[in-house]
């Protein structure tokens, strides 16, 4: 005779009942052979009280914990610290001062002179060199205090094969007061090319 399998379908009720089932049985079980090798009378209450403890026993899924835990988190007040200060709109379209653009080259051209005059173009060398400068530029350029310029520092270092290069770029910027500067220093093995864009911030 041919069986065809009946379709089942578990579900968490289910799966709680007859695992329940089994444990019942189980302590049944265990009731009876411990009966029978003491020669003493044990009552089934104790299995069923054990029963009734573990199916009263509540599941709370782990997405309530989470959304009770960001309850708790978004309803706490905020400290004095915590707040940002408002700022209000000054409706200035120009900036005070424009980009000094002499005092920047100047910068980018002592900075690639200093780390780069006498270095020997290497590529894991000068990788970590164009990190560096870039960062170095940065700082500096921070350092003139220009307010309401957000600042872009790119720099290129290559080797020197008798090869020629171009260091294009295109922005979408305001032609009034966006600007950028760059230098270039070389020697007998590498160049290098720092540019600091300055876009205005209204």
């Amino acid at each position: 005779m041919d069986f065809e399998p009946r379709p089942r379908v578990l579900s968490f009720q289910s799966v709680q009942s007859s695992s329940d089932d089994d444990y019942a049985k189980s302590s049944v079980r265990r009731t009876s052979i411990s009966s029978s090798a003491s020669g003493r009378r044990v009552s089934l209450a104790q299995a069923g009280q054990r029963k009734a403890s573990k199916t009263t026993a509540s599941y709370v899924s782990p997405y309530r914990l989470w959304r009770n835990l960001s309850d708790s988190i978004h309803d706490k007040p905020l400290n004095d610290d915590d707040k940002r200060p408002t700022i209000e709109n000054t409706y200035r379209t120009d900036p005070k001062r424009k980009f000094p653009e002499g005092e920047v080259r100047e910068i980018i051209r002592n900075s690639l002179e200093d780390m780069l005059g006498k270095q020997t173009y290497t590529a894991s060398e000068c990788s970590f060199l164009t990190k560096l400068l870039s960062a170095r530029i940065m700082e500096q350029v921070k350092g003139l205090n220009i307010e309401r310029y957000k600042l872009v520092c790119l720099v290129n270092v290559g080797s020197k094969h008798n090869q020629g290069l171009v260091v294009a770029s295109r922005c979408l910027w305001n032609a009034d007061f966006d600007t950028h500067v760059t230098a270039t220093v070389e020697n007998g093995t590498l160049f290098a090319v720092g540019t600091v864009y300055g876009v205005y911030f209204e």
